[in-house]
């Protein structure tokens, strides 16, 4: 979602997007991943991954883009990373430690919500996935395998052995055999 930032509304802003990562749009429409880490009614600042500070002015057409917390896996670091929401009442609207939490599948282990995890996950170009047994792949960020067991989300719903699958939980059979048909993977579903 979108916001200019503006003196009118600066309160509501402060409180939806402080402390908060999002995308400022420049000029030229490209976007640049800041931290807000100020908002006052005439202007909020921010930090980009180098450090360097930003000091946005209200009402000069200084627009964000925010993404809402949206449930899904991704690969970063050749390792499967589940982006979750935390289930609680929350005013925050962009990506934060707040009201997001990033699970690395391999460890169980909660990665920290900064510049790092959020530009590996929400800016690079995604590449179609290349399955190679052994290794941590996710498809259309739902479905990845982590090593030899499957998952969809965070369930872990079945396991890899001798190119087959071996389900735990038949209710993802249908998601699986899409995924194995459309990326032309050499695995058959037992």
């Amino acid at each position: 979602m979108k916001e200019e930032f503006k003196g009118a509304g600066a309160s509501d802003f402060k409180q939806r997007y402080q402390g908060t990562y999002g995308w400022y749009v420049k000029s030229d429409k490209s976007l640049h991943l800041v931290k807000l880490s100020s908002i006052g009614e005439r202007a909020c600042t921010g930090v980009d991954a180098a450090g360097m500070e930003y000091r946005f002015v209200a009402d000069a057409g200084n627009e964000f883009s925010f993404l809402p917390v949206e449930k899904g896996l991704y690969l970063v670091d050749d390792e499967v990373i589940l982006v979750t929401r935390k289930p609680a009442r929350q005013w925050k609207r962009g990506l934060c430690s707040e009201n997001t939490v990033f699970t690395n599948l391999s460890t169980g282990r909660n990665q920290a919500v900064d510049f790092r995890t959020v530009a590996s996950i929400f800016t690079k170009d995604v590449k179609a996935p290349e399955y190679k047994a052994g290794t941590d792949i996710v498809f259309r960020n739902y479905a990845a395998f982590v090593k030899d067991k499957v998952y969809v989300l965070e369930l872990e719903v079945g396991t890899i052995k001798d190119k087959v699958i071996t389900m735990s939980n038949g209710y993802f059979t249908q998601e699986l055999s899409d995924i194995i048909r459309d990326f032309k993977l050499p695995l058959t579903i037992q």
